[in-house]
């Protein structure tokens, strides 16, 4: 844990201090005419710092359980969860919800764009 928080720092300095914001593209997730959603990581001043915020938590967390679970014969699964625990908030925060919140944000006003226009043809059509 020690170790991936020295790497947050090192992204901090990075991207925070330096201004070297990263977007790692992993795949398409959807992909259609209106809207275009991408999984992947973003690295941006915000998400760093919160980076450092969580695996300073976790480091001590670490720290804490090793001393007070010493005796525990469930040692090694209690450290596993803790670690997966810490793994998939790191995913939380470094993953790219913006690009899909603007997707849905766009592919809303499509929807609502659409429904205005069948309004319209109805109003036209009564009259």
């Amino acid at each position: 844990m020690f170790l991936s928080f020295l790497f947050s720092l090192f992204a901090f300095y990075e991207v925070a201090l330096v201004g070297c914001f990263v977007y790692l593209k992993l795949a398409t997730w959807i992909s259609s005419e209106v809207l275009n959603v991408d999984w992947g990581f973003m690295f941006d001043s915000l998400t760093v710092s919160m980076c450092v915020v969580v695996t300073f938590i976790s480091f001590l967390v670490h720290l804490y359980s090793t001393e007070y679970m010493s005796h525990d014969p469930h040692l090694p699964r209690f450290m596993a969860y803790l670690s997966l625990f810490t793994f998939f908030m790191l995913i939380l925060v470094t993953a790219d919800s913006a690009r899909l919140a603007q997707g849905l944000r766009s592919e809303m006003l499509l929807y609502r764009n659409l429904e205005i226009k069948i309004n319209m043809s109805f109003s036209c059509r009564l009259i």
